[in-house]
């Protein structure tokens, strides 16, 4: 791993982070991707196959290396937004590297160069939500 890529690991939570350490950044997406918001039971070492569901994911091997991690354990695996917030993040730190074209920073993280720029242009600062001020805020008193 690059600095640059300790620097994204160590905003992640920490069940992503172990994630990362024991196989490597596409594993933790694939299964962001596919369990985010739930949690997810890892089996015992002994029922681990090609057929089981996260095998299915991340592959069997990958699989492996963290059940002798989570041996039957559950983890709460992150939303997908968080994740995109710390991969814009790393897009935004690279654009301004210089190193690569917005095409190829494009294709390297999986979103459109139109993506890219808009990155570019907010200096990456997070999406911020509009309220709809006819929509009461939960905790405003009425």
């Amino acid at each position: 791993m690059d600095t640059l890529e300790i620097e994204q690991t160590a905003q992640l939570p920490e069940s992503l982070r172990t994630i990362v350490e024991l196989t490597d950044w596409s594993t933790m997406v694939a299964l962001v991707q596919a369990y985010g918001g739930c949690q997810i039971h890892f089996p015992p070492s002994c029922n681990v196959t090609s057929e089981h569901d996260i095998a299915r994911v991340i592959g069997e091997e990958n699989l492996r290396k963290l059940v002798r991690y989570f041996d039957a354990e559950t983890i709460y695996v992150a939303h997908l937004s968080y994740v995109k917030a710390v991969r814009d993040q790393k897009i935004y730190a690279e654009a301004r590297a210089g190193n690569k074209s917005n095409t190829e920073l494009a294709r390297e993280h999986g979103v459109s160069e139109r993506w890219i720029r808009y990155i570019i242009s907010q200096g990456h600062q997070p999406r911020r939500y509009i309220q709809d001020d006819r929509q009461p805020g939960l905790f405003d008193e009425q």
